[in-house]
């Protein structure tokens, strides 16, 4: 249980508090020995949390393992932000999910909006062969805050303007479920 748990209580508290969205923190650890076996673990979460919660409109997976070799810190309003990367999951590993273009949709305006509000605070969007269970919702994004050597108070900092992302997707007059 360690900073990723904490992460998602923080980003919870801003939504549900702060912007008044109704928000859902699944604190299960799945990652651990065998780790291969750690997206069938979660699949069980995921598909059980829809089932409890079938009107849930996003499903989030909050990483910090963010890619190697890029630079995780952005100034932004003079404080520094760990850098954002958002992950799609494909079919290219052969898995069915004939709908990940839905996935990419949800996360390209996601991009835009962060874009518009804070230019450089994401890296982009990774498109990958794996489907990180983002085939049991329409709106699945992985979401990577920084990286091991980004700071909390950088995480958080992260997570603060993430929330303000999310609560301006959802106020977008072309937002639809």
């Amino acid at each position: 249980r360690g900073d990723i748990v904490r992460a998602g209580e923080t980003l919870t508290a801003l939504l549900n508090q702060k912007y008044g969205i109704k928000t859902l923190h699944c604190d299960t650890i799945h990652d651990y020995y065998p780790f291969r076996d750690a997206y069938k673990r979660s699949e069980e979460t995921v598909k059980k949390l829809l089932a409890e919660h079938p009107g849930l409109d996003i499903v989030l997976d909050l990483h910090r393992d963010a890619t190697p070799g890029l630079n995780h810190k952005v100034p932004i309003k003079g404080k520094t932000a760990a850098k954002i990367i958002l992950v799609v999951g494909s079919d290219r590993l052969g898995l069915p999910h004939p709908e990940w273009e839905k996935n990419y949709q949800f996360a390209n305006a996601l991009l835009e909006v962060m874009d518009h509000l804070y230019p450089n605070l994401a890296h982009g969007i990774i498109l990958a062969e794996a489907r990180y269970n983002q085939h049991l919702h329409p709106r699945s994004v992985i979401v990577e805050f920084g990286d091991d050597q980004s700071t909390w108070e950088e995480v958080a900092y992260s997570l603060e303007l993430f929330a303000e992302v999310l609560a301006t997707y959802f106020s977008q007059a072309s937002y639809s479920m």
